[in-house]
């Protein structure tokens, strides 16, 4: 088990039928299985055992999946910028790379321009505080074509960037709240006008939209299970979703394990953070547990 998440998390999917037995001793003895996972549902594993025919995954009524016939969802190492412990230059804005394929940085701000590198998904960089272009979708990479060579990007095709917002009414100088920019797919850690963390998230798709807002985190849980209304046109149901802090009813912010697209719109309407970045804003904002 990962150390920022409480579980292992799985599916079955294609190859992977997910046989359920109803113990590790059945599973050692040759038991037939009880059942298979369901398909189109996410689940949680308590524990990895290793047993004389392989490695299997514990349920939390003791039942195990043998490893090997299920997709375990890997973690992503993604984790957005401490600020505090890693300051940005004057001038300069925190920046990714989002495109899946890799972002080009061209010599020019123009697609037509020539492309002189290609930066890999996710990669971490600064670009300049001011846009090069009056519509404001080219940005100057400093360096970004080597030594005092500037380099272009854009942040409708291929970067997302923080911008500073303006701290809302009754925020006191120095409160946390938290900022989500929706059009760059971005969440600040501020305290006060002071930024200390910052990192992409994964809002909701046309259709699924986040809500516009000022709100107050209400309740916090390590983990709750979600699922879809009853009518939905597109169920789901995922097994102990981790981190989540909610803002609004059925919408909240939460580590997620099932994709890798932050940086692209990509949920039901909640705000969806890697593991580790979910973990780091948990332990910082309120409401906090006593006793």
């Amino acid at each position: 088990i990962d150390a920022l998440v409480p579980f292992i998390y799985a599916k079955r999917w294609r190859k992977w039928r997910g046989p359920n037995y109803a113990s590790v001793d059945a599973f050692i003895d040759g038991a037939s299985p009880i059942r298979k996972l369901g398909s189109g549902r996410k689940y949680h594993f308590i524990d990895a055992i290793e047993t004389p025919k392989g490695t299997v995954l514990l349920r939390d009524n003791g039942a195990v999946v043998p490893y090997d016939q299920v997709h375990v969802y890997p973690l992503t190492k993604f984790h957005g910028r401490n600020v505090v412990d890693h300051p940005i230059p004057q001038g300069l804005l925190p920046a990714w790379a989002i495109n899946y394929d890799g972002t080009s940085v061209y010599t020019q701000p123009r697609h037509d321009a020539p492309v002189g590198r290609q930066l890999e998904y996710h990669t971490a960089i600064l670009v300049e505080e001011e846009a090069v272009d009056s519509s404001g979708k080219w940005w100057r990479l400093p360096d970004g074509l080597g030594k005092g060579v500037p380099g272009y990007v854009s942040d409708q095709t291929g970067i997302r960037h923080w911008q500073p917002s303006p701290r809302p009414d009754g925020i006191m100088e120095g409160a946390l709240w938290i900022d989500v920019d929706l059009s760059q797919q971005v969440l600040a850690l501020m305290r006060g006008d002071t930024l200390e963390f910052v990192t992409l998230v994964s809002t909701g798709e046309p259709g699924t939209s986040t809500p516009r807002g000022i709100f107050r985190i209400y309740d916090k849980s390590v983990w709750t299970d979600m699922a879809s209304r009853p009518d939905s046109d597109d169920p789901y149901y995922v097994e102990k979703v981790p981190w989540v802090m909610h803002f609004k009813k059925r919408y909240a912010i939460h580590g997620t394990f099932w994709h890798w697209g932050f940086g692209h719109t990509a949920s039901h309407g909640c705000i969806n953070l890697s593991v580790r970045d979910a973990r780091y804003v948990f332990d910082r904002v309120s409401p906090t547990a006593y006793g």
